[in-house]
Parts: structure tokens; sequence; C-alpha cells
């Protein structure tokens, strides 16, 4: 009935105030941001995640359970499925610099603003080349960012080289 719509929708909005976010859950600067804010580690908040969880299946049912995961995850794996999910750039990029460029990333990070509103920017040099350059609230959001640009940027490169080709264009 209507209680029941009533309390998953407040069991959502606690679960929202508690990651620190408006939206669905996702993404690096969400759990940084909720980390910082409760001091939880993730394990802490997939805790608290269960408790809640485990409390709208105790009082409300399984269908109210269901309700509020899907609710609450459905457009983070949306989003995932197409391709836009919290994937790990700087391990992909690493594998893909390592196969294609013979040489590892290498992240140089700056900071301005005061400690409450930092902003990161990070750039990643492969082999002598700034390939990408990222900026984030914390340094791993905006070294993802940057490892996202140069994967996109030798991810091209590849496509457009003739097949059986190298980089530096010898045979």
């Amino acid at each position: 009935g209507n209680g029941r719509g009533r309390q998953v929708r407040g069991a959502i909005l606690m679960l929202q105030a508690f990651a620190g976010e408006r939206g669905a859950p996702g993404g690096a600067a969400d759990e940084e941001a909720a980390r910082t804010r409760i001091g939880g580690r993730p394990n802490e908040i997939a805790d608290a995640l269960e408790a809640v969880f485990g409390a709208v299946y105790i009082d409300l049912g399984l269908d109210a359970a269901r309700e509020l995961i899907e609710r609450l995850f459905e457009p983070r794996m949306e989003a995932y499925v197409r391709g836009e999910g919290d994937r790990d750039y700087k391990t992909i990029l690493q594998e893909l610099a390592s196969q294609e460029l013979r040489a590892l990333p290498v992240y140089q990070i700056q900071d301005r603003g005061p400690d409450h509103q930092k902003e990161f920017t990070a750039t990643v040099v492969i082999a002598g080349e700034t390939l990408g350059t990222g900026v984030g609230r914390s340094k791993k959001e905006a070294e993802q960012q940057a490892a996202r640009e140069a994967h996109a940027r030798i991810s091209e490169r590849r496509a457009a080289r003739p097949m059986g080709g190298s980089v530096d264009g010898a045979p």
C-alpha cells in the first residue's frame, strides 16, 4: 500500500543522504565524498547498505527490498552495460600502454584550492608523450579521467593504423 511506498522512499532518501549524493550511487568521487563525510571505508558502507536492505526485507518483505535495490542500483547497472560504468581506466590503460607502446603510464598530479575544496589535475605521460589530462575532487578521480582520455587516444590511433603496421610507422 501507500505506507510501504513511503517507507521505501524514506529508506532511499536515508541511503542517499548516507552516501552523500542526490542521484544513483556511483563513481569514485561519490565513494570518496561518502568516505570523507562519514569516515567509512567501502566495506563499512557495504555493511550499512546490507543492514538497511535487511531491515527493509524483514519489515516490509521481499518486494519492497527488491524495489529499493532496483531503484538504487538500476541506473548504475544500465550505465555500466552501456560502457559508462566505473571502469578502472588506470588498469585498462596500463595493459593497453604496455601492449601498444611498450611503456607504462606515469601520472603527474597538481592540486589547487583550500583543503576542504581541493581540485586535482592529473596528467598521464606515456613514453615521454602527454596523452591525457583529468580533473577531479580526488587524486584517484583525476587519474581515472586522465587514463580514460589517454585510453581513448591510444585506441583511436590503433583503429586508424593500417593492419599489421606498428605505432612508429616502422615495418
